[in-house]
């Protein structure tokens, strides 16, 4: 695994799920200033393809060090009866996800469709109370957005073939526990420093050979055992007067942070 490093996270206003947003800056800007890193993060990325296991889903964290993935108090229920348990690990969610695009990518579309809808949370409302807690405010709000989100699943075949036959064929997947962590999108590093227990936000990325950037789909958790989407959680963020910094949301938070830097640079 190739070890990767933080930047700082100035950005909690910072989802829309999709093509990762390009990461030029405006015309006529110069070029962003170098950033040292401010030291190595606890996490990894599983290598692309490895055998180990704008609309808001449908356009699609470095993995913990097993020191620091045992400090952690799952915010998993334990596994639904007569249904067998998967482990919260880098590699059972790459296999969910091998076995999910193997699914989309075969002939029998029903087969397709199930497995897709078989990562819905069973209950949502249950799940964002355990997360953020029964009185949080904006618990209405989550659920509303996730059914918007969750009704979208049955074309999300149609959506993975189609970025195959695109040539975004190389899967990256990743997992998020630091809300620090400068390879998280903006609004994933909003839900870590909101969810009152410790939570890996799982991220599922299409990406032409060699690219840095393609098609993501995010965010997954685990939960009663299985690996379930919740999306991206919009609601807990808060509006930004200036609509470009809700889009940067979406950005890895070293991506937005290099925009946010050229922006500034040009401005003076």
């Amino acid at each position: 695994m190739r070890r990767l490093l933080p930047l700082a996270l100035p950005l909690l206003l910072l989802a829309a799920c999709g093509d990762d947003a390009p990461t030029a800056p405006p015309k006529g800007a110069g070029e962003a200033p170098s950033v040292e890193p401010s030291g190595p993060t606890a996490a990894d990325v599983l290598p692309r393809g490895a055998a180990t296991a704008e609309t808001p889903i449908l356009t699609g964290s470095p993995d913990g060090d097993a020191a620091g993935m045992e400090a952690l108090t799952p915010l998993a229920e334990p596994g639904v009866a007569g249904v067998k348990a998967v482990p919260d690990t880098m590699e059972a969610f790459h296999a969910r996800m091998e076995q999910l695009l193997a699914a989309c990518r075969g002939g029998d579309a029903a087969k397709a469709e199930a497995d897709a809808r078989d990562l819905l949370l069973p209950d949502p409302r249950a799940w964002f109370a355990h997360a953020f807690g029964a009185e949080h405010p904006g618990l209405d709000a989550l659920v509303r957005e996730y059914e918007a989100k969750s009704a979208q699943l049955p074309s999300l075949p149609e959506a993975i073939r189609a970025r195959a036959a695109a040539g975004q064929t190389e899967v990256l997947t990743e997992r998020f526990v630091d809300p620090d962590d400068a390879l998280a999108t903006g609004f994933q590093a909003v839900v870590l420093r909101k969810v009152t227990k410790p939570i890996g936000l799982y991220s599922l990325r299409l990406l032409k050979p060699d690219a840095e950037t393609g098609w993501h789909l995010w965010s997954f958790v685990h939960a009663d055992g299985r690996f379930r989407f919740v999306g991206q959680m919009l609601a807990l963020a808060p509006e930004a007067a200036d609509p470009t910094l809700r889009q940067l949301g979406s950005l890895r938070v070293k991506d937005a942070e290099a925009i946010l830097a050229q922006r500034k640079a040009h401005a003076k």
